[in-house]
């Protein structure tokens, strides 16, 4: 494989097609090299410098050989040495240490340039920066074992739901049968507090695999908040001073168990972010925001409860902050992070119809204001809109069916068997009425 050189041109102005050529060479996105027979560099394009970090107006190493290769490339740069002096092609993989001591990763390519007799006149390098797309792939592998763990995870969800529905229904039954008896039911209590949060345990794995609907219900943000925080002290440590500044504000509709999990995601942030300790605070207040409604066009006002977190760590650039939203973007050390926490706090938020807005600086801090949509239409509307679809919307039923000799039913069946009717029930139909969502709602 090579090229073969055309006879040149003698005149001492290159004609307009040679013009055009040297300009796609120059914004080709490619780096592209020219040597001569010895290997010397004849020419260099702008790819080149800016592959490398050199400036514009620098000039090029007299040789490839004077880049830094990377000590892992150093067989690689061998091959491609020894295909050279065979006068053949080569194509591989290899790294450089570029001018500001950041590491590329490139796919080479070499081919020599020879006349009519088959002498080679020099040689064509042609190198591509596949740092992205390495990135992409392990980005990608690890997409597919979240996969297989999300799967994993929402089986073992399941029947773990199950058996802690068949624990708190016998409880309960039990609790029920001997309130009367002057007996401290304080032990049952705590059983069934025990089972309500494995519960939402498994709610919240269930709603990340997206194979259970997140519970959408009034929510007292503050009491969210307050539940959430010995968790969230847990995880930041002693060294971190943890701050609650909580105002009455309005029910929003969402998850409770969500709040939770966007607190403890910033909370691990903040952490990391301050390792020689600092102050995390949590706000929630409320505000009239033009919000996301106001950027589509309307200029209506509308009430939101705002959660602010924000610590006094070192804080990030305009670049970062850009694409800390971004699934996989990460700043931490390969194998410290996954890149997915602040994605899933823009995911949560954004189900709940509602936008963050980010401020920060180098040294500076950073401060998280979440913005979710009070239960109430707009700020010169008090009536909660929950209320306003009940009243509007027709409504409509669901049902599921139960075996009646699975555990999770049996505390069910209970009743009917002191009832008298004893085997005979072989399934539990269930029956939900729910609101038809309105046009408002539907929009």
């Amino acid at each position: 494989m090579g090229v073969e050189a055309t006879d040149g041109r003698s005149e001492s102005v290159a004609s307009p097609v040679e013009h055009l050529r040297a300009a796609a060479l120059e914004l080709t996105a490619e780096s592209v090299v020219l040597t001569d027979a010895s290997g010397r560099i004849t020419y260099a394009n702008h790819a080149f410098k800016k592959l490398h970090a050199m400036r514009r107006t620098a000039g090029v190493p007299h040789r490839s050989s004077e880049l830094a290769a990377d000590p892992d490339s150093a067989d690689r740069y061998g091959e491609l040495e020894a295909a050279r002096a065979r006068g053949q092609a080569w194509s591989g993989i290899v790294a450089d240490t570029r001018r500001d001591g950041t590491r590329v990763e490139l796919h080479l390519t070499t081919a020599p340039v020879r006349d009519r007799a088959g002498a080679v006149l020099g040689w064509i390098e042609i190198g591509r920066d596949v740092g992205l797309e390495h990135a992409l792939e392990t980005s990608l592998r690890h997409a597919a074992k979240m996969l297989v763990a999300d799967r994993l995870a929402s089986v073992v969800a399941h029947d773990l739901n199950n058996l802690l529905t068949a624990i708190s229904g016998f409880t309960r039954l039990h609790r029920e049968s001997h309130r009367d008896g002057g007996e401290d039911l304080g032990d049952l209590d705590e059983i069934l507090h025990a089972t309500d949060r494995g519960a939402s345990l498994v709610r919240r794995v269930l709603a990340f695999s997206r194979r259970s609907g997140v519970r959408t219900v009034p929510m007292d943000v503050p009491l969210a908040v307050r539940e959430a925080e010995p968790l969230v002290r847990r995880l930041l440590g002693e060294g971190i001073e943890f701050r609650l500044e909580l105002e009455d504000v309005p029910l929003v509709l969402g998850d409770p168990d969500r709040i939770e999990e966007i607190l403890l995601n910033l909370a691990a942030n903040s952490r990391d972010a301050m390792p020689d300790g600092g102050t995390f605070v949590v706000r929630v207040s409320s505000a009239a925001h033009a919000g996301s409604a106001g950027r589509r066009g309307g200029s209506r006002s509308r009430r939101y409860v705002v959660l602010t977190v924000s610590d006094s760590g070192a804080g990030m650039d305009d670049a970062t902050r850009a694409r800390i939203f971004d699934p996989f973007f990460t700043t931490k050390e390969l194998g410290k992070g996954t890149g997915l926490g602040l994605a899933s706090v823009w995911s949560i938020v954004r189900e709940a119809g509602g936008f963050i807005e980010v401020e920060s600086a180098l040294g500076m801090g950073t401060t998280f204001s979440i913005f979710l949509p009070a239960a109430v239409a707009s700020a010169e509307d008090g009536e909660p809109r929950a209320g306003r679809s009940r009243r509007r919307g027709a409504r409509r039923g669901y049902g599921s069916t139960a075996r009646a000799d699975a555990p999770a039913s049996r505390p069910s069946r209970a009743p009917f068997a002191q009832l008298g009717y004893g085997d005979q029930v072989t399934a539990l139909v269930v029956s939900l009425l729910v609101p038809e969502p309105s046009d408002e709602d539907a929009g």
